[in-house]
């Protein structure tokens, strides 16, 4: 027999391992003590502030905000019923209330258990929290929640329907929040530089004097690869002369909030907007890395990449590990290569800046059109037949089929017959240039020389002038281009930098249209050496002389780009809070 108190011991594990998982899915991550003390501290300025928690979690920011007043000279009692705060898990509701009664021996009677989005409250002075991580696409309830925040904010009605979790929580909490208020919260970074922030981004100049909008380096949560953003921010009509201080700092810092501009810039980065010409059509990840550098790049000299060339992202098969084998499955199953297209699949698996005809491939695409009863190679034929019986998840959704030729997204691409990618290859063509995508510490744009399919880790370009080729490849692949990508990017918990296919035709690239014949052929003959000893200094020089950049300013230019390669190390490991 098992000793009592190990079994049970034991059995507190299970079940707080079940609490985490089930939180887990639910959005939850745990908010380190530091950070909501931090924000709580900003936010909660006077003994009679009524605070809102919007989405409690374990009660970590309530029981700061408790701490605060008090400190503040507010009584318990006073404080009882100034202390607002929702929590829809059930266990984690129940496990927040023991928190708070055994940290601060209070009991909440203003502390609910339920949906944010069916609760109303009175007016509040101040709104904290670190609303729940979930995609968009895990989100079943979205119609229900769309509901009650466009029902308050009619102008919201465009909010696209990819928007996560978390912008939803904000706006809906503001109604509350009495002119002056302040908020302070902790959210995903995401909707800094996508489409789907444009509607966030509008709210919050619309209804928001933004204070500081503040990041860190290292990652902030140890079981969360989201990167995050501290957001403060006042309810009022922003005045003309109102500033916004963008801040990285390269771990968390305690009492950074009210640090001056000077001290600020002694410990991170520090870029400082005015609210009037932020626009919330443009990426605001920019002024977070490097922005100093990225706007000192010559206006003049510089054209969007869209004006140069086409450009799109690469193939999406939608089945990627039905579509895509690499070369050992390929030859296991026995597929001819006439039924295989050579394929680029990521930055990870082309070596060198050139993919040269006659590549020993890693990866291949199924090419091919034929009608299962027509084709007369049994392999190929098993392997269509096996891919008609598997059952397979759908994406975002706890659901399966039984064949991938039943997946949603297939049945709606209209392929005839449904595993035929022959004709939207060709369709498409090949595009002779490869930008990644998704880039981490490296950043090297390909010259597609085989013209092998390029895969949708890439963002293909194709110059609008033949002539343009090797020049266009010689300027992408210089520390102008990758400063220019590395700021445009959003950058991910996990530092990875990544690319919005939408966003690559705007991206600056120096315009190579300004070009005499011979800078052009020094171009050239400075990228033709760099794909055969990957060294880009002198590429670098020759460009930069070549569009007039002095020594200095190419040295400021590397350095912003070594800064922001720096990230992605920096956020492999995790803030000491």
């Amino acid at each position: 027999m098992g000793n009592g108190k190990s079994e049970r011991s034991l059995f507190s594990c299970a079940i707080k391992s079940w609490m985490v998982t089930s939180a887990k899915q639910i959005g939850f991550v745990v908010t380190p003590s530091s950070i909501a003390h931090e924000l709580v501290t900003w936010a909660v300025q006077r003994r009679d502030d009524s605070v809102l928690d919007i989405g409690a979690g374990e009660g970590i920011f309530i029981e700061e905000a408790i701490k605060k007043l008090r400190a503040l000279g507010c009584p318990d009692a006073q404080i009882q019923q100034q202390v607002f705060g929702v929590e829809q898990n059930l266990d984690l509701h129940q496990a927040a209330c023991r928190r708070i009664e055994t940290a601060v021996q209070l009991t909440l009677p203003n502390f609910f258990h339920g949906d944010l989005f069916d609760t109303q409250f009175p007016s509040i002075s101040v709104v904290v929290g670190n609303p729940p991580y979930v995609r968009r696409n895990t989100m079943h309830d979205i119609d229900h929640i769309r509901e009650r925040v466009i029902h308050h904010n009619l102008f919201l009605a465009r909010l696209p329907r990819l928007t996560d979790l978390y912008s939803y929580f904000l706006i809906y909490s503001s109604q509350f929040l009495r002119p002056g208020g302040r908020m302070a919260v902790i959210i995903s970074s995401s909707w800094m530089d996508t489409d789907y922030g444009i509607s966030l981004k509008e709210f919050l100049l619309r209804n928001f004097r933004i204070r500081m909008l503040a990041m860190c380096e290292a990652r902030l949560f140890a079981d969360a690869l989201v990167k995050s953003v501290m957001l403060f921010a006042e309810k009022e009509a922003a005045t003309e002369s109102n500033l916004v201080r963008f801040v990285r700092l390269p771990e968390f810092i305690p009492g950074f909030s009210r640090m001056t501009d000077l001290e600020l810039e002694r410990v991170g980065s520090l870029c400082v907007v005015a609210q009037k010409n932020l626009d919330e059509r443009q990426p605001w990840g920019i002024f977070m890395r490097q922005a100093r550098a990225y706007f000192a790049l010559p206006p003049e000299k510089c054209v969007p990449l869209g004006r140069l060339a086409k450009t799109r992202i690469g193939i999406q098969p939608l089945a990627r590990d039905f579509y895509i084998l690499d070369s050992e499955r390929a030859s296991r199953l026995g597929i001819p290569r006439k039924y295989l297209q050579p394929l680029l699949l990521s930055p990870k698996t082309v070596p060198t800046a050139v993919a040269e005809p006659g590549t020993s491939w890693s990866h291949y695409i199924l090419f091919v059109k034929e009608v299962k009863e027509r084709i007369r190679n049994k392999a190929l034929q098993d392997y269509l037949d096996a891919a008609e019986k598997k059952l397979v998840s759908i994406r975002g959704k706890d659901e399966a089929v039984v064949g991938y030729h039943n997946l949603p997204r297939l049945m709606k691409a209209g392929r005839t017959p449904w595993y035929n990618l022959v004709d939207e290859i060709r369709r498409r063509g090949r595009y002779r240039i490869l930008i990644p995508r998704r880039f981490y510490e490296n950043f090297v744009v390909v010259w597609n020389k085989a013209h092998a399919v390029s895969n949708e880790n890439f963002l293909e370009a194709e110059p609008k002038d033949e002539k343009n080729l090797l020049v266009v490849l010689g300027v992408l692949n210089t520390s102008f281009f990758e400063l220019a990508c590395r700021s445009c990017a959003q950058h991910y918990g996990g530092g990875v930098f990544n690319l919005n296919p939408h966003d690559i035709q705007a991206i600056p690239v120096l315009n190579v249209g300004l070009l005499d014949y011979q800078a052009r052929k020094q171009i050239e003959a400075a990228y033709k050496a760099f794909t055969r000893h990957g060294n880009r200094n002198n590429l670098n020089s020759v460009v930069a002389g070549c569009f007039g950049v002095s020594d200095q300013e190419l040295k400021e230019i590397d350095r912003a780009v070594e800064d922001l390669r720096r990230l992605s190390l920096a956020a492999k490991r995790v803030s000491t809070t």
